[in-house]
C-alpha cells in the first residue's frame, strides 16, 4: 500500500486527541461534582457529562478500529495489549487499597471477575474502581468489532448490531434500568453508529458524513436523552475531523487519557476525603496527582520488560564465559 493510500484512508488525529483530552474533562467534572455534593452542576435531566466523555471515547475507539489496516487478529491482540496491562496494574492497587482502607467489600470472585473485564456483567453495583466499568462494554465493543472484520463483513454487521440495539433499547427491563445499564445499551449504539459511518464514508467524506449523521439524530429525537448523547458525540467527532493538527501539548495529554481515566477517580475520592471543605483545592489536588501518576504508568507498561531480562541473562552468561578460572595449583617436586 502506497503511503499516499495510508495517508488517504488514515483519519487526521490532531482533532480526535483534542476531543480526547475534552471527554477526560467532561468524566472529570461529572465525578468531581458527585463527590463534592454538586452533580446538579453537571447533568441535564438524565445526561450527566461523564456520560458524553465516555460516549465520545466510544466513537473515537469505534472510527480508529473501523479504519485500522491491522488483520482481525492483529488488530484484537493489538487492543488488548493496550487495555489490559495497564488495567491490571490499576485493579490489583484498587483491590490493594480498598482491602487496607475498607472503603468497599468485595469477594475472590469479584477480583477474578473484574480483572476479567466482567465486572459489569457480574457486579455492576458494587464494583471497586466504579469507573472501569467502562472496561467490559469496551471489550464486548470489540469483539463485536473484531467479529465483523473477521467475516469480512465490516459495514453489514455494524449496521445490523446498530439497528437490533436502537429498535431494543426502549424494551429494556427494569433490571437493566436498575443497575443504569441503559447507558451501556446506549453507548453501543454510539459505538456501532461511529463504526457503521466510518466504514459507509468515503474518506473525504467521513467529516460530513459524521456531522450530517449526528445532527439528523439530534433533529429527529429531540426528546431522547440517550440519542441526544449519540449525536452530539457524532457532531463533535465530525467538527474534530476537520482539525488536522493540535499543540503538542494537547497531543502529549491525549496520549495518557486511558491511564488517567482509570485512577483518576481513586485519587478524587482520596483528595476530596483528606481535604473536606476545601472542594475546590481537593479536585484540582487529585486531578494534578492522577495526571502525574499517569506518566510513570504508562512507562512501566511500555517498558520492554522481556527484552531487557533477555539482555540481563544475555550479560550474565557472557560474564560467566569471561570470567577467569581459578588459579592453577603448582605441583611441588620433591627435594
Amino acid at each position: 500500500m502506497s503511503r499516499a493510500t495510508t495517508a488517504e484512508q488514515t483519519p487526521p488525529i490532531g482533532g480526535l486527541d483534542a476531543l480526547r483530552v475534552g471527554g477526560s474533562l467532561l468524566v472529570t467534572a461529572y465525578h468531581a461534582s458527585v463527590l463534592t455534593g454538586h452533580n446538579e452542576w453537571t447533568t441535564f435531566r438524565t445526561l450527566d457529562m461523564g456520560q458524553v466523555g465516555v460516549a465520545v471515547f466510544l466513537g473515537i475507539s469505534a472510527l480508529l478500529g473501523s479504519m485500522s489496516r491491522r488483520r482481525p487478529v492483529s488488530w484484537l491482540v493489538q487492543r488488548l495489549r493496550r487495555l489490559f496491562p495497564v488495567y491490571w496494574l490499576v485493579m490489583i492497587a484498587s483491590f490493594i487499597v480498598a482491602w487496607a482502607t475498607g472503603y468497599k467489600p468485595f469477594t475472590l470472585g469479584q477480583v477474578a471477575s473484574q480483572m476479567l473485564g466482567l465486572g459489569l456483567l457480574t457486579h455492576p453495583g458494587s464494583l471497586v474502581n466504579s469507573a472501569t466499568w467502562f472496561i467490559t462494554l469496551l471489550l464486548g465493543c470489540y469483539v463485536c468489532l473484531f467479529f465483523a472484520r473477521l467475516v469480512k463483513r465490516p459495514l453489514l454487521v455494524p449496521l445490523f448490531l446498530l439497528l437490533f440495539s436502537t429498535a431494543s433499547y426502549a424494551g429494556l427491563t427494569d433490571r437493566v434500568w436498575a443497575y443504569g445499564l441503559d447507558w451501556s445499551w446506549m453507548h453501543s449504539i454510539t459505538f456501532f453508529a461511529s463504526s457503521v459511518l466510518a466504514t459507509a464514508c468515503p474518506p473525504g467524506r467521513r467529516m460530513q458524513g459524521f456531522l450530517a449523521a449526528g445532527t439528523v439524530v439530534l433533529v429527529g429525537t429531540p426528546f431522547s436523552i440517550a440519542f441526544f448523547c449519540t449525536g452530539i458525540t457524532l457532531v463533535l467527532i465530525g467538527a474534530s475531523l476537520a482539525i488536522p493538527e493540535v499543540p503538542r501539548l494537547i497531543q502529549t495529554l491525549a496520549s495518557y487519557t486511558y491511564e488517567y481515566y482509570l485512577i483518576h477517580g481513586i485519587f478524587l475520592i482520596g483528595t476530596t476525603r483528606a481535604l473536606r471543605g476545601h472542594s475546590a483545592i481537593a479536585v484540582a489536588t487529585g486531578v494534578l496527582l492522577a495526571a502525574l501518576v499517569s506518566v510513570p504508568l504508562q512507562k512501566i507498561v511500555c517498558y520492554p520488560w522481556a527484552a531487557a531480562l533477555h539482555d540481563f541473562k544475555t550479560r550474565c552468561r557472557s560474564s560467566r564465559r569471561h570470567a577467569p578460572g581459578p588459579p592453577a595449583i603448582s605441583s611441588l617436586s620433591e627435594p
